[in-house]
């Protein structure tokens, strides 16, 4: 799906220039999910939401990754930020994955992103850049053993 990570910059959280996701009429718990080919290592995550009058900002959000059999969360998360108009960036120890998620509660509406940037640890010194995921997946979170993979 490269609607949540298309490489265009949103130039506000109501921006529909630009691709998007969605949930809407959905409410609840919904997560969205990068995949890569090949392990990364990574330490932070940026999420710029979807704001407009159905969709709304998520109550909390939490980043996931894969081990390689469960979800679990990032190891020592900052505070996750959920404010409109500009990417909301949360950092954590690193984790090498193939597979990042995010779970976002809804709270007075349906929730939705524009854009989520996971930047890369390089292996040696020099700059961080942005991971360019194989795939993304949407669902609404559930029971079902099925979301777990």
């Amino acid at each position: 799906m490269t609607a949540i990570n298309p490489g265009v910059y949103p130039t506000s959280s109501n921006d529909n220039q630009d691709s998007r996701w969605g949930c809407w009429p959905e409410t609840g718990t919904q997560w969205i999910e990068l995949d890569w080919s090949q392990p990364v290592t990574t330490n932070g995550s940026s999420v710029y939401f979807l704001d407009d009058d159905g969709v709304r900002l998520p109550a909390s959000w939490v980043v996931q990754y894969w081990t390689g059999s469960v979800w679990a969360g990032v190891p020592n998360p900052g505070t996750y930020p959920a404010a409109d108009n500009t990417f909301n960036a949360v950092s954590f120890d690193p984790v090498t994955t193939t597979k990042l998620r995010i779970s976002l509660q809804s709270g007075q509406g349906s929730v939705g992103v524009i854009q989520w940037v996971v930047p890369s640890i390089p292996a040696g010194s020099g700059p961080r850049r942005a991971l360019a995921p194989s795939s993304a997946r949407t669902a609404a979170a559930s029971n079902d053993p099925a979301d777990n993979r």
